[in-house]
């Protein structure tokens, strides 16, 4: 192996290979020459965003089962040991959230290179931000490994802002937003025209349907305007009660559910079919969801898709500097309501003008992508 390969080898730990924001990365390592090695977890999703590399499984876990996910963490280390010549000479170890990163502090033990651990923080659970014995405990595991962390990678500025200054993080961070990567070329995006506007209004959810209160919105929202509003859904239903969803899309008149996609070729056909780009999420309200800045937000602009957005939120503050969407305040289902009552065609023109006129780079990945590639496969 030349010097030059064992310094790009990187080693990706990851909590789910069905997860978009993994490919996206995956596609930017090996465009800047990484030598990957690949560990992730399976929720299930795989086929949803099929991996554009190789990758060692270490199991099946549950999203938010803490106790289920522990176990798995501890049966994934004989997997570790076993392949760990694999392991051997890498040059950085990169851990999507901290339940990996406690893994990768494993990788660093078995790689006998020193590597770098850099940590990239794609959510915080709502179990983080609690009070009690558990989240203190987990809070605590957390700044140990930030302790043993060069560089956390952020895909929110206000992730460091809110939540990574309170943990006592001083280090460097990157900012890698959740724009589509790979790049769509232009003749894809030029061949899905947006939909006629106009009523019915049609608004998307698409991606990972988690938020129970965004759907029960949408479906009283599809019943009291009686057609002349529409959703379609696309992706996988991870809510509570997920098992009942279909059922319940199919009592929901105006509402259609098309199942999961590819990404990012299905994302074309779903965004220039709709008006409107649901970008709400009130799984944690005070927290994450105040923090993020979701995938689909940059996904609908790149289609010319105006956003729906929460106000007071960091994907509001986004929307409302560039002007390309409409903002919801607190009282979600009454603004939603009046928003939509009132809605008018040469409104609309003016939002989808307003996403339309930003360079494309604000909607795909270039720029922040070539830097993460750069950064982690440098000597």
């Amino acid at each position: 192996m030349s010097a030059r390969a064992a310094a790009a080898r990187v080693v990706v730990v990851a909590p789910d290979c069905g997860d978009a924001r993994l490919a996206k990365r995956l596609v930017a390592l090996r465009d800047a020459g990484a030598q990957l090695v690949v560990l992730s977890f399976d929720r299930g999703r795989c086929p949803a965003a099929a991996l554009p590399v190789p990758f060692l499984n270490l199991g099946a876990t549950r999203s938010e089962d803490y106790r289920q996910r522990l176990a798995a963490l501890a049966r994934a280390v004989p997997q570790l040991w076993r392949c760990r010549e694999r392991l051997r000479g890498a040059r950085r170890v990169y851990a999507i959230n901290v339940d990996c990163a406690a893994l990768g502090l494993v990788v660093r033990l078995l790689a006998r290179s020193s590597p770098e651990l850099v940590v990239e923080l794609a959510d915080v659970q709502p179990v983080m931000t609690r009070r009690g014995p558990r989240s203190t405990a987990l809070r605590l595991a957390e700044r140990f490994v930030l302790r043993r962390t060069t560089l956390v990678v952020t895909t929110s500025p206000a992730y460091v802002r809110e939540y990574l200054a309170a943990q006592g993080w001083r280090g460097p961070h990157l900012l890698l937003e959740n724009r589509v990567h790979p790049p769509l070329p232009q003749e894809v995006r030029s061949r899905h025209a947006a939909t006629s506007p106009g009523e019915p209004w049609r608004i998307g959810w698409f991606g990972d349907l988690r938020c129970r209160r965004s759907w029960e919105i949408m479906q009283q929202v599809a019943t009291s305007f009686e057609g002349r509003v529409q959703f379609l859904l696309a992706g996988r239903p991870t809510m509570p009660g997920g098992d009942r969803f279909e059922a319940e899309v199919a009592a929901t008149r105006h509402v259609d559910y098309v199942g999961p996609y590819s990404y990012p070729d299905g994302l074309p056909a779903l965004y220039s079919s709709v008006h409107l780009n649901w970008c709400i999420d009130l799984t944690a309200e005070e927290g994450n969801s105040a923090w993020f800045l979701p995938n689909r937000l940059y996904e609908g602009g790149l289609f010319g898709v105006p956003a729906l957005a929460r106000d007071a939120t960091e994907t509001g503050r986004w929307t409302r500097q560039r002007g390309t969407g409409l903002l919801l305040g607190h009282d979600l289902l009454g603004d939603l309501t009046r928003t939509l009552d009132t809605l008018t065609t040469s409104a609309w023109l003016t939002l989808r003008g307003r996403v339309t006129s930003l360079p494309v780079e604000t909607w795909q990945g270039t720029d922040q992508y070539d830097a993460f590639g750069r950064l982690l496969c440098a000597p």
